[in-house]
């Protein structure tokens, strides 16, 4: 039986980077969750932030974007590359500073 994709939770990157609990799935394939402060478990995210700074740690060639976005309560990081395609378009063609909304794992 296929598992439906979770919804993204909307949250706060104090929160975020306050989570110091993961629950990861004993089963194949299951899904990992990190569990905030505020007892949420977390598959996905969903968060809106400034773009500060973008840059490529990998090559012209084979590009791995790092970004910081911060909003009122801290900052995240996000990470793009071949992996993510779509993810590394939109990044490629993004200036700082930017508003922009994610949603990832």
């Amino acid at each position: 039986m296929a598992r439906l994709r979770e919804p993204a939770k909307r949250v706060f990157a104090v929160e975020y980077n306050r989570s110091q609990h993961e629950d990861k799935g004993l089963e194949e394939n299951a899904p990992n969750y990190v569990i905030s402060p505020l007892g949420e478990n977390i598959n996905r995210i969903y968060f809106i932030g400034v773009m500060m700074s973008k840059t490529n740690n990998g090559t012209d060639e084979s590009p791995m974007y790092r970004a910081e976005v911060r909003d009122p309560t801290g900052t995240f990081y996000l990470y793009a590359g071949q992996y993510q395609p779509q993810a590394l378009t939109a990044l490629s063609q993004l200036d700082p500073p930017t508003l922009i909304g994610v949603v990832g794992k």
